[in-house]
């Protein structure tokens, strides 16, 4: 399951040029993805994707702060779903989850 959706997620058309690749979510999501299949290491460091990703508040999270696992689970999964909507790619959520 996680191969395809990785997969998917890689081959999403990006609507979001005009935004800085910093600020650029699916773009960080995209690196981080990419990264964890393309090095031998078994890690990836998440610095921008924590920089990209906002909470409710619009604050980058902060990894050093524990949160529950089901809230941003949600939230990383609507933002996606938002994300990809429009693109042939809509219903990967749907179909994997």
């Amino acid at each position: 399951m996680i191969p395809a959706f990785r997969k998917a997620i890689l081959e999403v058309e990006d609507r979001n040029n005009d935004k800085p690749q910093e600020d650029n979510v699916l773009y960080q999501i995209k690196c981080m993805f990419g990264g964890l299949m393309q090095v031998e290491k078994q890690y990836f460091n998440p610095k921008k994707f924590c920089k990209a990703f906002k909470d409710f508040d619009g604050q980058p999270i902060d990894p050093l702060v524990q949160k529950d696992v089901d809230e941003f689970f949600n939230m990383f999964m609507d933002r996606i779903e938002g994300l990809i909507k429009g693109t042939p790619q809509e219903k990967t959520m749907n179909n994997l989850f």
